[in-house]
């Protein structure tokens, strides 16, 4: 086994060990992987030191309580307990398992898989991801597209998902990821999330909360209606004040019929609503009674154009 597997490991049991579920099940466990072998033990001490020279770093995260004390010192703070050790495995000591199994959907297309560890992983139409499993790791690499993971209780195993622009370390029990168009979203659905993300660095989501960056921009956190960023799941897409580019854009992941903007300019028109995914002729039809607009329509292409 490699030095840099065995160091995420390390950094896996010290975030494990942290968090405030932590059961003497989990300490005992830890304690036999330490007397497998010395590299195990020169690894756990390499992590702790991290975790001492990073206790600082956490505070960046959630800000004292009225008592001064730090939120990494005091209970019920899973956010930040194993926030430092995350930190360890998302910057620079990831998984690199083998073997690794591939699922891939098409346009219009969504699939449901049960992992091996009884994860569920739902794929977006036009997604693409990796998965890799060893007995102490769990790694997800999202290619393209967008996935909801539901991650089955496994306090040694923690998980790990790695796309082109973010990398997070889920530490509750359900997230969603997207890299759509090289805009990136990460939504912590059912507990916390750690992420990175270039030039954000390591931000702790919380339940509700989502991150996106776009463009090179700024990242930004806010708190959607999760019935909206869920919708997909449904079959259905739900717009709120959206670019009709960008909502264009997410139409034509799930039809073979394109549909087409006549004149640039159109695209920076705004739409909400809740419309099938599947259904563009009716969107293209929606839409053109909105805006006055007029539909084009080939076997192949939808057109909005200006009357």
């Amino acid at each position: 086994m490699s030095a840099r597997h065995v160091r995420a490991e390390a950094a896996a049991w010290l975030a494990r060990l942290h968090a405030d579920d932590a059961t003497d099940a989990d300490r005992a466990a830890c304690t036999a992987w330490l007397a497998e072998a010395p590299a195990h033990r020169a690894a756990m001490a390499e992590a702790n030191a991290m975790w001492d020279a990073t206790g600082g770093l956490a505070g960046q995260w959630r800000k004292p309580d009225a008592t001064g004390a730090p939120p990494w010192r005091r209970r019920g703070v899973l956010a930040l307990s194993g926030a430092a050790a995350a930190t360890m495995v998302l910057g620079g000591v990831g998984l690199s398992l083998l073997p690794r199994q591939a699922y891939a959907t098409g346009i219009g297309e969504q699939k449901q898989v049960r992992l091996p560890d009884g994860s569920m992983l739902f794929l977006d139409a036009c997604s693409r991801v990796t998965c890799a499993f060893s007995r102490r790791l769990r790694e997800v690499v999202l290619h393209r597209g967008r996935i909801a993971l539901t991650v089955a209780p496994d306090p040694g195993r923690p998980f790990l998902i790695t796309g082109r622009h973010v990398r997070l370390f889920p530490l509750g029990r359900t997230v969603q990821v997207a890299e759509l168009d090289g805009a990136v979203s990460v939504t912590a659905l059912d507990g916390a999330v750690v992420t990175d993300v270039p030039g954000a660095g390591t931000l702790t989501l919380t339940g509700g909360e989502r991150l996106t960056q776009a463009g090179g921009a700024a990242p930004v956190t806010d708190r959607p209606a999760l019935a909206t960023v869920t919708a997909w799941q449904s079959g259905r897409l739900d717009f709120a004040n959206e670019r009709l580019a960008q909502a264009i854009a997410e139409m034509n992941r799930y039809t073979h019929r394109r549909l087409v903007l006549g004149a640039p300019d159109l695209g920076r028109l705004r739409i909400s609503g809740s419309y099938r995914a599947h259904a563009t002729a009716d969107f293209a039809h929606a839409v053109a009674l909105l805006f006055g607009l007029h539909v084009n329509e080939t076997p192949t292409h939808l057109t909005l154009r200006r009357q």
